[in-house]
């Protein structure tokens, strides 16, 4: 979790060029902020039933499956940001975009 650079870190400026790409996309295709909200709420009210925080702790113990007793998790709200960091194998852009792709009933 000592390597998380931050926001402006790699990670956090792929996460900021995704966003940008995404709003960019809903102020050419308004259609679209509709549906993604609907499938968001969905996600919320079934799959996940506002278990979201519980889902996030979930994805880092598997993360740390491997690790026994040297695996941590760490879940942080601040003003500003929810952070989950954990002790396993580092989220990358490519699993960053793998699972927003799922959210969004992508490849």
């Amino acid at each position: 979790m000592e390597d998380w650079a931050g926001p402006d870190g790699p990670l956090g400026r792929h996460v900021t060029e995704e966003v940008r790409k995404t709003l960019s996309s809903y102020r050419e295709q308004p259609n679209l902020v509709a549906e993604h909200a609907s499938q968001e709420r969905a996600t919320a009210d079934g799959g996940y039933a506002h278990r979201q925080i519980v889902e996030l702790a979930q994805n880092s113990a598997d993360s740390c499956s491997g690790l026994g007793a040297r695996g941590r998790i760490d879940i942080r709200l601040t003003g500003d940001y929810l952070y989950c960091a954990d002790s396993g194998s580092p989220l990358d852009e490519d699993g960053r975009s793998s699972d927003q792709n799922q959210l969004h009933g992508g490849a």
